[in-house]
């Protein structure tokens, strides 16, 4: 009888895990690239919708706009790219070691249930021993039985016929001769009985040894093969999770590329549709020096520039102040509390009636970010801090 260190149901439930596994790295892997192309799809609907509010004609604030809301798009995507990749990174670490961790408690029960059948085909071939063994000795006591009897019927066949066959007047010597022969082969037989049966038992033992080193052979090469299967498997996860993670590397490489590209191109086109010759720096002294000087709340107000005085409200609207604050820690103030109602996040704690769409709290919010940064230029580096 052969030993089966594994049966098929433990070979089709490995199968049936490795294509469980494989089904969920397709669903991870078109679960992300269903989401990068909602965001490619979100970001493209955004560079719509403030190209479409921007306008075509030519204005200084909303090149300004424009040009920091590339560079913090730039960063934001940067940053969103390496929390994804980490993150991912993170999820492929923990999927992998629980892969390994199922693996070794799989190989951990294979070898168990196979230790299990070879020491049940074991205490199998005992009891068949066993069996055997004293089905033998009750053949071997009945043969001795039967030929003890039939010695006795002889001799005593003999003895009812020695008187009437034989003349000769030594007859007892002659049927004590006869009773020593017939003692001499009943001997003889029961001396060929018995190495018969030590033969037999012997056969029978090296046969059992035999079968138990083949057994015990065949074992260890089934656990050798299934440990080779093992790692052989655990070796193609492996490759294929760093083939997986070049590949994801290379696509967020990639995604990153075509985003600068695209915002590079979004600001070449802004600048070409707001004209050639933009405005300097917000940073510039003399931006400092345009109209956004901070001035007392009793002096008069500045001579009306159309161009720039509607980016000021702009600003101002954004901010949700009236006018230029007297101090930059005022304006720090005001940014503050208007981060608090138009934040992402903070809108999402606000009733569903009262909630803005994200699409919208984030351009309030990246306006009021814009509008902020560009009117703190205005103030001095000794003047008030936030």
């Amino acid at each position: 009888m052969a030993a089966v260190v594994q049966s098929p149901p433990h070979e089709i439930a490995r199968q049936e895990k490795l294509a469980h596994l494989a089904a969920v790295d397709a669903r991870e892997e078109l679960q992300r690239r269903h989401s990068q192309g909602q965001a490619d799809a979100g970001a493209e609907a955004e560079r719509q919708a403030r190209v479409a509010a921007f306008g075509e004609a030519p204005q200084a604030s909303p090149l300004v706009k424009a040009i920091s809301a590339g560079e913090l798009e730039k960063k934001a995507t940067t940053q969103q790219v390496k929390a994804l990749a980490e993150e991912e990174r993170a999820q492929r670490m923990a999927a992998e070691a629980e892969r390994e961790r199922v693996s070794e408690s799989e190989r951990k029960s294979n070898a168990a249930a196979a230790d299990r059948a070879a020491e049940g085909e074991r205490q199998e071939r005992l009891q068949a021993q066993a069996k055997a063994d004293a089905q033998e000795a009750l053949v071997r006591a009945e043969a001795q039985r039967r030929s003890l009897e039939l010695q006795d019927a002889e001799r005593a066949e003999r003895l009812a016929a020695g008187p009437q066959r034989s003349p000769l007047k030594g007859s007892k010597v002659l049927e004590t001769v006869g009773d020593a022969a017939a003692e001499l082969e009943r001997k003889g037989n029961a001396r060929r009985v018995d190495a018969a049966a030590e033969e037999e038992r012997e056969r029978r033992v090296n046969e059992e040894a035999a079968h138990e080193r083949a057994s015990e052979t065949e074992r260890l090469s089934n656990a050798q093969d299934a440990d080779k299967a093992a790692e052989a498997e655990r070796s193609r996860r492996v490759a294929e999770d760093k083939r997986r993670e070049a590949d994801a590397a290379r696509e967020r490489q990639t995604a990153a590329r075509k985003a600068n590209k695209a915002m590079d191109a979004e600001r070449a086109d802004r600048v070409a549709a707001h004209g050639t010759a933009p405005l300097a720096s917000p940073s510039s002294k003399a931006m400092k020096s345009v109209s956004i000087t901070p001035r007392p709340a009793d002096a008069p107000p500045p001579p009306p520039e159309p161009a720039q005085n509607d980016a000021q409200d702009d600003f101002f609207t954004s901010l949700g102040l009236d006018d230029m604050p007297a101090t930059r820690a005022a304006l720090a103030s005001a940014y503050r509390r208007r981060v608090l109602v138009v934040h992402p996040d903070k809108q999402m704690q606000k009733p569903a009636a009262e909630r803005l769409s994200p699409e919208e709290a984030k351009r309030l919010f990246v306006e009021a970010t814009f509008a902020y940064e560009f009117l703190k230029e205005a103030f001095d580096d000794d003047d008030d801090c936030e």
